[in-house]
């Protein structure tokens, strides 16, 4: 009683067929805007082990259609040590969101095929603020107040998420209605803005000066 799985490997000391290498393994674009030239990225193709190898590279079932395959996608009679066969691939979003596929590298007539996998993002945030220079309080006398804002827009395509906090004189306090906090973080969908108030409580006379950091 009480079965038991073993695990075995074993390494491939010399190959006796054609062996196909698909160098990287994955590849991610990282985020594009909806409206930027597309990004390109090769694979490298080449035949690790004995004798021919012939295939073709195709997208498997269930891909998005926001890859594609470029030029050539067949790679035919690669014997071992022949340069390595480019495959490339551009990312061309036309919807935001996180895009990916699969890319099957097969081989002709025999084993070895690999998959590979391709993501990206469509759509980017960008952040913009307003003023984007100095937030002037002016004179404040001390034990008065005054209250000033930014306004974080979000000019991008895809969702903006990030923060905001005050370093520099502790005259300076981001507020949150009529609290203080540390820092206050937006959350914009494209062309959404958020105010970012900002007060002056000077308690000791003189010039004073504190950095915004979104």
């Amino acid at each position: 009683q009480g079965s038991r799985l073993v695990s075995v490997a074993a390494g491939l000391i010399q190959p006796v067929e054609p062996l196909l290498s698909v160098q990287p393994t994955s590849f991610d674009f990282g985020g594009l805007t909806l409206d930027a030239a597309p990004l390109t990225h090769t694979f490298q193709v080449q035949n690790v082990g004995i004798g021919a190898l012939s295939g073709e590279a195709g997208f498997v079932s269930g891909s998005s259609s926001d890859f594609s395959l470029l030029g050539p996608t067949t790679y035919t009679d690669l014997a071992p040590g022949d340069p390595p066969v480019g495959i490339e691939v551009a990312f061309d979003p036309s919807s935001a969101g996180a895009k990916s596929a699969q890319i099957l590298f097969s081989v002709t007539a025999g084993a070895g095929s690999k998959v590979v996998t391709v993501s990206g993002i469509g759509g980017v945030g960008q952040i913009s603020i307003d003023p984007s220079g100095d937030l002037a309080f002016g004179d404040v006398a001390v034990g008065q107040t005054k209250d000033l804002a930014f306004t974080v827009k979000n000019t991008g395509d895809g969702p903006l998420q990030g923060s905001v906090t005050l370093s520099g004189s502790s005259e300076f306090t981001l507020r949150s209605g009529a609290t203080a906090v540390t820092s206050i973080s937006y959350d914009l969908n494209p062309q959404a803005t958020r105010p970012i108030s900002v007060r002056f409580a000077p308690i000791t006379a003189g010039q004073k000066t504190g950095t915004a950091t979104f």
